[in-house]
């Protein structure tokens, strides 16, 4: 028995998979869905023999190239892609895929139900962070207490604190039709980090061409506003005035993304993928950003063992 990942009548894409943690920097939430075949069913879903994984063995896939994720948090770097290895391994209803744990409970020809981990790229825009503070005039404010604060306006920031990785848990729904795989999804943070939520809808669609493999997809990622306040809100630390200022609300992040895929042999992939995303206005107006998107782009080859 195999399992196909991501696949909608032999449309398959399991590069993607072995390609999760690249995606979790592109901010895509892409989960791989587990279809469970017979062995002569995936001879007619699976688009190349080598897109089928057989169920109860270990896959192993590496990832290498060039690649940058443009940063949007100010002083802050861009985020380099070289190196993405892949570890997934699919039972009859758990699987493993690059540190997300998932459950299928439900499964039939035209759709999917899983209980899934995730996690998101937020996190990935923090990992290095640095700002020299310089104040200039003020004001008087009055917060929740009553009491009463002077703030002086910062030009620049202190150095930003850390912003910590969660896990979440949640449940996805593919939807397989012919004009694409939809994928609804929701999640709540598990390890109480900041007690936020995040959904996801996304349409993909795939056109394949001899050993050729196009993929669109288009996207849009909620975030509560817990989420949003964790990650791009302002601590006193950094700056006091845009503490008080800035308190954002739950909003939608808008992505488009392509894929190209070329089957080389049934070891190696040539794949490029580009990605735009534009942030949410709730989160495009935190101080700490300077750019209300984010691009990606990575060129390179997938190897699997």
């Amino acid at each position: 028995m195999h399992v196909l990942s991501s696949s909608i009548h032999g449309c398959s894409m399991i590069v993607i998979k072995r390609l999760l943690l690249l995606c979790t920097l592109l901010a895509t939430g892409f989960a791989a869905l587990a279809q469970q075949t017979t062995s002569d069913e995936s001879d007619s879903l699976c688009y190349f023999e080598e897109d089928c994984v057989d169920i109860g063995n270990w896959d192993i896939g590496l990832a290498f190239g060039w690649g940058r994720k443009t940063n949007p948090v100010r002083n802050n770097n861009d985020i380099p892609l070289y190196i993405v290895p892949s570890i997934t391994y699919y039972g009859e209803s758990w699987y493993f895929d690059n540190g997300n744990i998932g459950y299928t409970l439900a499964e039939e020809e035209n759709y999917t139900f899983n209980l899934t981990t995730s996690y998101s790229a937020d996190p990935f825009y923090f990992m290095k962070s640095s700002a020299a503070g310089l104040f200039y005039s003020g004001f008087v404010v009055r917060d929740e207490d009553d009491e009463i604060h002077f703030l002086e306006f910062a030009d620049e920031f202190n150095e930003l604190e850390n912003r910590h990785f969660t896990l979440f848990g949640g449940v996805e729904f593919f939807i397989f039709t012919q004009a694409g795989i939809i994928k609804l999804a929701a999640a709540k943070d598990l390890f109480g980090v900041h007690h936020g939520t995040q959904a996801e809808a996304q349409w993909s669609y795939y056109v394949n061409y001899d050993r050729w493999n196009f993929e669109l997809t288009l996207g849009l990622d909620w975030k509560s506003k817990e989420v949003i306040q964790y990650y791009y809100g302002v601590r006193p630390s950094e700056n006091l005035f845009w503490s008080f200022v800035y308190r954002p609300h739950a909003g939608f992040n808008q992505r488009v993304e392509g894929r190209i895929r070329y089957n080389i042999n049934e070891q190696w992939d040539f794949l490029l993928l580009a990605q735009h995303t534009k942030l949410s206005d709730e989160i495009a107006n935190s101080p700490i950003l300077f750019e209300s998107y984010s691009n990606t782009l990575f060129i390179g080859a997938t190897y699997r063992f």
